[in-house]
């Protein structure tokens, strides 16, 4: 029988393989969006789940000239906002009402508006471009536990397809002989310095590079790619961890202590209170100076980055209690595990991009955004399986 955990991973990476199909749509409405950055048209994020903007908007290798619409670009719209912009959008069903009456005045404004949500969506007429996430509408909840629908899928594919978009974006600029600028890891040792110096750019000067375009939607295939070589990895290698974790995390819940998940990252902190969390472990967000209250037969995971975080790492080690640590980039390991420690490789890359533009000086587009989404419900499922034994 196919594990819950097994069929989280099956169902994130079918959607994204249902993502190829969407790349002919996707590439031509970046492409518009694209164009118009090209002759000074500013570019926006619009959605109703605070993380795919947080996700889109100033993030490490991600775009520099992405905006964020604040408070799910509720009316009255920012009159910052003009024609000869472009938006792009998505939603999980929040507010529908809300949310297509923004589009609307947007599309009155002659504004660009590419949609990512359910095919069954009411907002899909309210946009000038689609692209289905092939979910219900909603979070897109694709498990069933004790008689309800759990672990949503729709923020790591909303994610996944934003990504997508802006790949897309910087694709048709570079046709048209610009450079966007992609911002770097500021974890990396040259990131802080070369955001400070194009701080506030769209674009890079004439002639500061000599950039080509790819064929359309063919960057798209190769993110895609990327981000399935991740999930495959999970399930070939970390499904007997991730079993490991989720036996110990039901145990924890069943003697009446807690189960912390401490997660990293733009599109994290949305996840909480979303319709279709199983409710078993407790999220705390470091980001946000959020810190567990740690005792005795507690479990702490730590959903992350790439770099151990030294004081949770020193905390956890001191209290004595069960973590697990889930982080990326472990091509250049910095700890050892100790006894009690479960350490799992979500597998994306030291750096967190994953495309080569030709003619640009460094990778741009972060998996992480996806593959830690999808891992805090993958880490769910996996306590979920336990408990269900």
């Amino acid at each position: 029988m196919t594990s819950l955990t097994e069929q989280y991973l099956d169902s994130v990476q079918a959607k994204l393989v249902g993502l190829d199909a969407q790349l002919p749509a996707l590439a031509a409405a970046a492409s518009v969006a694209g164009e118009r950055a090209c002759v000074g048209g500013k570019v926006w994020a619009l959605s109703d789940e605070a993380g795919f903007v947080s996700e889109l908007q100033h993030r490490a290798s991600g775009l520099m000239m992405v905006r964020g619409l604040p408070g799910g670009g509720a009316l009255p719209l920012d009159q910052a906002i003009s024609e000869g912009d472009a938006v792009l959008a998505a939603t999980q069903n929040h507010d529908p009402v809300g949310q297509g009456a923004c589009l609307e005045a947007l599309a009155k404004r002659g504004v660009h508006v590419t949609l990512i949500g359910s095919a069954d969506s009411s907002l899909r007429s309210s946009a000038t471009a689609f692209v289905d996430n092939g979910l219900p509408p909603g979070t897109g909840p694709v498990l069933t536990f004790r008689g309800r629908s759990v672990c949503p899928a729709a923020s790591a594919i909303n994610v996944a397809a934003g990504w997508l978009w802006a790949l897309e974006l910087a694709n048709a600029c570079h046709r048209l002989g610009k450079a966007p600028v992609f911002l770097v890891s500021g974890v990396l040792r040259a990131g802080f310095d070369r955001n400070q110096q194009h701080e506030g750019k769209s674009f890079h000067g004439p002639g500061e590079y000599q950039v080509s375009a790819a064929p359309a939607g063919e960057k798209g295939r190769e993110l895609l790619a990327e981000l399935l070589r991740c999930f495959s990895s999970i399930r070939a290698t970390e499904i007997g961890k991730l079993a490991e974790l989720g036996a110990i995390a039901a145990t924890t819940i069943a003697a009446g202590n807690t189960v912390w998940c401490a997660s990293i990252g733009h599109n994290l902190a949305a996840q909480r209170d979303l319709d279709g969390d199983p409710g078993l472990f407790h999220l705390v967000f470091p980001e946000q100076r959020e810190t567990p209250e740690l005792s005795d037969g507690d479990l702490y995971i730590y959903n992350g980055y790439y770099f151990f975080p030294k004081e949770e790492l020193s905390a956890v080690r001191a209290a004595g209690i069960r973590s697990a640590w889930v982080m990326g980039g472990k091509e250049i390991e910095t700890i050892y595990p100790h006894p009690g420690e479960i350490h799992i490789n979500a597998y994306w890359r030291y750096g967190d991009a994953a495309i080569h533009l030709p003619g640009y000086d460094v990778r741009v587009i972060p998996p992480s955004g996806v593959v830690t989404t999808a891992m805090l419900w993958l880490l769910n499922a996996a306590a979920a399986d336990a408990m269900e034994d």
